[in-house]
């Protein structure tokens, strides 16, 4: 065999290669954080305006893993509502949001039954009277 159809093969592996390579990229799931995210972005100074509320007032939400349940104590128990949301880095069809509205104690528990085991962010976003708060904390199912 000669130097030209070894020039031949060289080529026509490399061009298998790349277009393998190609379509196997074009099949690969990407998710993304949040759909509206440039929204999301513009509106993060209020989010960290709210996780140093948090900070400054002691106000921090409570949580326990327990079991398949996850039982949270916020720290006021009237007029606290919000949005609880269990956020999946991993995969965005796992996460999973709870309204917040704790009983007379100021005590709430989330069923984790459904909830495949991995990492999550526990993202508490509350208000109480006319402030506003927000914690995330790192949860391992």
């Amino acid at each position: 065999m000669n130097w030209g159809y070894k020039i031949a093969i060289f080529y026509t592996t490399f061009a298998i290669f790349i277009i393998a390579l190609v379509v196997i990229s074009f099949n690969q799931k990407y998710d993304l954080v949040t759909e509206d995210y440039y929204d999301k972005e513009l509106k993060f100074q209020d989010q960290i305006d709210k996780q140093n509320l948090v900070n400054t007032n002691s106000k921090q939400v409570l949580w326990k893993h327990e079991n398949n349940s996850l039982n949270l104590t916020f720290p006021a128990t009237e007029n606290v509502s919000g949005e609880i949301i269990l956020f999946r880095p991993s995969d965005a069809a796992m996460d999973f949001n709870v309204s917040a509205m704790p009983d007379s104690l100021g005590n709430q528990q989330i069923d984790l039954k459904t909830a495949s085991k991995g990492k999550y962010l526990l993202q508490i976003d509350w208000k109480e009277n006319d402030k506003s708060y927000f914690q995330e904390n790192v949860i391992i199912l």
